[in-house]
């Protein structure tokens, strides 16, 4: 049975990466993966983003990347993101995450050197 609280006070992150294709996803998450930078991902779409871009409406198709990892390895994780993603401004957003214990202590020792 999961426990609802996570006692070992590890501290959860959830990153949110958008990306132009599936390809540049599932590249990104094994490259972070073979690192320890994360635990696992998730891809999802397509999804359709509207933005405005040196004065340009935009509106593309994208994937969305999710990578579960933890606050000790976010800034690493970050870096490999900005290092390898194609687009010249990605987004990167990383979120605090609680999570049961048993999926916590999962992704610790996944992200564990």
């Amino acid at each position: 049975m999961c426990e609802r609280d996570n006692p070992s006070g590890a501290e959860l992150v959830f990153c949110y990466v958008p990306v132009p294709d599936p390809q540049t996803g599932q590249k990104l998450v094994e490259a972070a993966l073979s690192l320890k930078l994360a635990a696992c991902g998730n891809l999802l779409g397509p999804m359709t983003s509207y933005y405005e871009w040196q004065g340009e409406a935009k509106a593309e198709q994208e994937w969305l990347l999710i990578l579960k990892s933890t606050r000790f390895q976010q800034a690493s994780l970050m870096e490999l993101i900005e290092k390898t993603h194609p687009y010249s401004c990605p987004c990167i957003s990383c979120f605090p995450v609680k999570a049961n214990a048993a999926f916590t202590e999962w992704v610790q020792g996944q992200t564990s050197l």
